[in-house]
């Protein structure tokens, strides 16, 4: 079974940085000598990164408090960004935690002058709101920490600077992990799909297509006196498959869900929660159209049970936004899987649709089309087991990169109708 990162949840202050450093490192986020993380305590005092300690081996030992009279303890020299740690502080009184890195896809942006547009992809906007844009300055300099701090006292809770690289405020965690990552993974689909298409067209209507999911109106809580037989057999196993999602960027921290039939109902991810941290009590239990007291489940359940109830050979969903194949996705590329027959054998030729098709779609999905990509939304993968679901997810992203890389090779050469005829036949797929 794959390891998940450390909780972070009840450690001390020093211990979570070190934590959650290690696991942006891990995802590549960050390299060993770039980016810092500051925690501020209830009584002022502001934790942070040490100046050049290796990102991969920090432990908490290696984080450096700055008290509130401006005393420091610790083994190591703080960050040499702390000048705009505290300015932020000063300015947002409101928030705990800032987050400063330097991941690959939002350089580019930096680099380029302007921001990412989250509102081209479901929930993104909601998550990361409106992105500021600081003007170049000394790393280090007191006028970069005024001109961060400036931007931040405006509204923002993510900035990104020129040249430079993205800071991130929240009042915990899970939130600025969230922010961080999601504008990464939009950040990469607007990349891929401006490759791919440099006029795609950006659909902003997606939260219409949203809201029309039946969320909770099929589903009720249970009362706080009803036992529930929780899936003991099942939810390690969804566990494992949802941490390897994330090891895999098939999924972010706060986006990605999993879905699974069960012999009492269905086992479904709750709509709030880290997917780098997962655990198994977490998990939401549906049967009788009611769901585990105290827990929300994912907004797209309903969608996830229509599914369900019109496929009983499907026991698996994925609901995921992969980078390279949602840049084929928004950019009204067509996804072509036939260019080997792995592909075609187990992802068949893919479906795209326009978002609002979301509530109707257990209609789109069979056996012989198991994977169906909705504009600006995501991508819905079904198999008959979790192995098999998360198989055809993990295929098509792989899929979806090489495809990538042909088309800037030059012409991309599909097998034939002959050869695609023959394959069917010879494995006697589902037509």
């Amino acid at each position: 079974m794959i390891s998940k990162f450390p909780y972070y949840q009840n450690c001390p202050v020093a211990e979570q940085i070190a934590i959650i450093l290690h696991r942006i490192y891990s995802m590549k986020l960050t390299t060993s000598s770039g980016g810092n993380i500051s925690i501020k305590d209830d009584d002022g005092s502001i934790w942070i990164t040490p100046a050049s300690i290796d990102k991969s081996s920090l432990t908490k030992d290696d984080i450096v408090c700055i008290k509130a009279d401006n005393s420091i303890i610790g083994q190591h020299k703080p960050s040499s960004e702390l000048p705009f740690h505290q300015a932020i502080y000063n300015s947002r009184t409101d928030i705990s935690i800032i987050l400063h890195a330097h991941p690959d896809p939002l350089v580019a942006f930096s680099a380029t002058g302007t921001t990412p547009k989250p509102e081209i992809i479901l929930a993104a906007k909601e998550t990361c709101q409106s992105i500021g844009f600081v003007k170049y300055a000394l790393p280090g300099s007191t006028q970069l920490g005024q001109n961060i701090a400036d931007t931040f006292s405006k509204g923002f809770n993510t900035v990104l600077l020129e040249n430079h690289g993205v800071v991130s405020i929240a009042c915990n965690i899970y939130d600025v992990l969230a922010q961080f990552e999601t504008l990464i993974n939009v950040a990469r689909i607007q990349i891929n799909a401006t490759i791919l298409n440099k006029n795609f067209p950006i659909n902003t209507d997606y939260d219409k297509s949203f809201k029309k999911i039946p969320i909770l109106s099929a589903l009720q809580k249970l009362t706080s006196d009803v036992t529930e037989p929780f899936d003991i057999e099942n939810a390690p196993l969804l566990c494992n498959y949802l941490n390897r999602s994330y090891i895999q960027g098939l999924f972010t921290s706060s986006s990605g869900t999993i879905a699974i039939r069960t012999k009492n109902g269905y086992l479904i991810t709750p709509e709030k929660f880290d997917r780098g941290s997962c655990f198994e009590s977490e998990l939401v239990s549906i049967y009788d159209n009611k769901y585990r007291h105290g827990k929300e489940p994912s907004k797209l359940s309903a969608i996830l049970i229509s599914i369900f109830d019109s496929n009983p050979d499907i026991n698996a969903i994925f609901f995921a936004q992969p980078p390279t194949l949602m840049g084929f996705n928004i950019s009204q590329t067509n996804f072509v899987s036939r260019i080997i027959p792995e592909a075609y054998m187990f992802l068949r030729d893919v479906t795209s649709l326009e978002p609002d098709k979301l509530p109707s779609i257990a209609k789109y999905i069979s056996a012989s089309t198991p994977l169906v990509m909705l504009q600006n939304l995501g991508v819905f993968v079904t198999g008959k087991n979790l192995f098999q679901a998360f198989d055809r997810l993990e295929l098509a992203e792989f899929t979806a990169k090489a495809l990538f890389s042909a088309i800037q090779l030059g012409r991309v050469n599909s097998m034939s109708k002959e050869q695609i005829n023959e394959l069917i036949k010879a494995l006697d797929l589902p037509k």
